[in-house]
């Protein structure tokens, strides 16, 4: 066959599409084929990188979406040494090593030993002040407690049936709406916390497990893994991806449709907002779920209605900053977690001017105060205004601060946050198998399996092996 020009098309500038169009380019450099090779990242809004977004304000630095990544040597500490940003890493203050929980009015130490959502460590239970000593009791027992009948499991009856109820409404709870907004009663175990029900699998019991593989580490000097971020921000990350893709990514540039190509054309037509049409020997779609399926709904309805049945929760996030001075009681550790037994409107509170250097100027404070629709979806329908003050006014009355906040920012992911429901797992199955009917088109994204950082690179890795595979095979075909 005659050599030609090679073209891809990714759809979405979030970390997803960005970092996908990098790990084509670098099998493509790679491989030493001397074709050329267009890859090509169209994305809808006047700046790349999706959900991470950092501003930068009078010498505060707000993030807007995730402000950390938890690096264990993985896919991102090995991207950001490519990058050349491995330097520009920075851990967690020591003084911001406590977490906090909201119970009675009053803050409570987390109990250590934490893993994802779930205590893995005896000990940190027994002295919590956290527990009754009933619930004490009860989670002590998770020792004994026989392995699951197998098959998926919501994250609720899980930790109910491990530990008791008190450690689901008082930690376990929490931490999954902070970290997935979602409702644990209808989260699947399998799909959202894998590693947790593979601990069950391996030793009956999670504290068992945790102890022995802790031994190992140790044994062998293991470094333990931990969350680490950017020091000017987060779109430290994909600033540097835009940089290394170059040209190649256009912003502003809305797709409306993706016309699947037929078998013997091989090719696609990718459709922009005002009509212009590109074609491209392959698609990477890389934007969320719903809007995936907007983009395939009219070449092929079905898998549109598959992308559609994946559920999404919205989140807000206020942005607080205030003079040292106007805060009586001096907040501890980098934040607290709210349990919905508290009643409040508000799910979390980081204090990212203690948990990260370099975040806001000397004498002043930094809090992120997030809100989601699992705690009460009318919350996010308030104004920007009203949302601050709902924030300051809990802030106010915990820590004695005396006087208005000297910056705000308000930041608003509706729809942001996929959930992994019961039968995730085969939903996403299913899709894979009817993409598999359209040769050429493929997609990436948090909906698959995972909406931290880590899990959205490794499946860029391979979305851009598959994509790789399927345009090397289509050129000696």
């Amino acid at each position: 066959m005659a050599s030609r020009s090679r073209s891809i098309m990714v759809i979405g500038g979030g970390v997803s599409g960005l970092s996908t169009a990098y790990y084509i380019n670098r099998l493509w450099a790679a491989s030493g084929v001397r074709d050329k090779l267009d890859v090509t990242v169209l994305e809808r809004s006047g700046s790349a990188g999706g959900k991470i977004a950092t501003e930068r304000h009078d010498g505060f630095v707000i993030e807007l979406g995730p402000d950390s990544v938890f690096a264990d040597g993985g896919a991102f500490t090995g991207l950001c040494a490519e990058l050349g940003i491995s330097g520009k890493t920075i851990a967690p203050a020591q003084r911001s090593s406590r977490a906090c929980l909201l119970l009675g009015g009053a803050l409570k130490e987390l109990p250590r030993g934490l893993t994802s959502m779930l205590p893995t460590a005896l000990m940190p239970i027994l002295t919590s002040d956290i527990l009754s000593p009933v619930g004490k009791l009860r989670a002590s027992m998770e020792l004994f407690v026989p392995r699951g009948r197998g098959g998926d499991e919501s994250a609720a009856a899980f930790v109910r049936r491990r530990f008791g109820n008190e450690v689901y409404e008082r930690i376990a709870e929490p931490l999954m709406c902070g970290i997935h907004a979602g409702d644990p009663a209808r989260t699947s175990m399998r799909s959202t916390f894998p590693s947790i029900s593979a601990m069950e699998a391996r030793r009956r019991s999670l504290i068992l497990d945790a102890a022995s593989r802790g031994a190992a580490k140790q044994a062998h000097g293991s470094r333990p893994a931990g969350f680490v971020a950017l020091d000017a921000g987060m779109s430290g990350l994909t600033d540097a991806l835009a940089r290394a893709l170059g040209g190649s990514v256009r912003t502003n540039s809305a797709v409306e449709s993706v016309s699947i190509g037929n078998v013997a054309e091989n090719r696609h037509t990718v459709v922009l907002r005002g009509g212009t049409t590109m074609r491209a020997d392959a698609v990477v779609i890389a934007v969320p779920a719903y809007d995936s399926a907007a983009l395939v709904e009219q070449s092929d309805p079905e898998l549109a209605r598959m992308l559609n049945s994946i559920e999404y929760r919205s989140v807000a996030i206020a942005t607080l900053a205030y003079k040292s001075a106007d805060v009586r009681e001096r907040p501890v550790g980098s934040g607290f977690l709210v349990p919905r037994i508290e009643g409040s409107r508000l799910s979390a509170v980081t204090w990212s001017s203690m948990k990260w250097a370099g975040r806001a100027p000397p004498d002043t404070l930094l809090a992120r105060c997030f809100f989601n629709d699992a705690y009460g979806g009318e919350t996010l329908y308030l104004d920007d205004d009203s949302l601050v003050q709902l924030a300051h006014g809990e802030l106010a009355k915990l820590f004695g601060i005396g006087a208005a906040p000297v910056l705000s920012r308000v930041q608003r992911w509706r729809r942001g946050m996929p959930q992994y429901t019961m039968g995730h797992a085969e939903l996403v199955g299913a899709i894979a198998d009817r993409l598999h009917e359209h040769s050429g088109l493929f997609m990436t994204g948090a909906w698959i399996d995972g909406v931290g950082i880590p899990r959205c690179l490794s499946n860029a890795t391979k979305t851009a092996n598959e994509v790789f595979d399927y345009i090397s095979n289509e050129m000696v075909s």
